[in-house]
């Protein structure tokens, strides 16, 4: 790859990722992605992790319900 290449297809990955992201969060919580993407990414971030912990949850419970 040309220099700088790399740098720029990791930017790029990470942006698909944020967008990836936002749009669960919006899923899960039925709100618009807009109202995440224009989060700081700090925040954002908190929120994912707080999210993701509680998807994980109720993927445990579930399991823990199966016979």
């Amino acid at each position: 790859l040309p220099e700088g290449t790399e740098f720029f297809a990791s930017v790029i990955c990470r942006a698909e990722s944020i967008k990836i992201s936002a749009l669960r969060m919006a899923k899960y919580s039925n709100s618009s992605m807009e109202y995440f993407l224009k989060m700081p990414i700090a925040e954002f971030q908190s929120w994912v992790e707080t999210v993701n912990a509680e998807i994980e949850r109720e993927q445990e419970a579930i399991k823990k319900q199966k016979p």
